[in-house]
């Protein structure tokens, strides 16, 4: 699942996705964020179980490739 937020309520919105995720027990879901992401929050964003974030200037080809090495088939 891939979530982009460029409005800076990343950790809001981050946080009740990722609590209806559980809530559904859907676990087996590789979730990424990308938007305006300061520095400080990715560990805050990690923790809650995001698997990567990718900020803006990240080549398409670092988050394909990352996505096809990570994704569970």
């Amino acid at each position: 699942m891939g979530v982009s937020i460029l409005s800076g309520a990343h950790l809001g919105l981050v946080k009740k996705l990722m609590d209806k995720m559980k809530g559904k027990e859907i676990s087996d879901c590789l979730v990424i964020v990308g938007g305006l992401i300061p520095k400080a929050d990715r560990p805050v964003l990690k923790k809650m179980g995001v698997h990567a974030i990718f900020s803006g200037g990240t080549h398409v080809e670092d988050a394909i490739t990352f996505i096809t090495e990570n994704i569970q088939r």
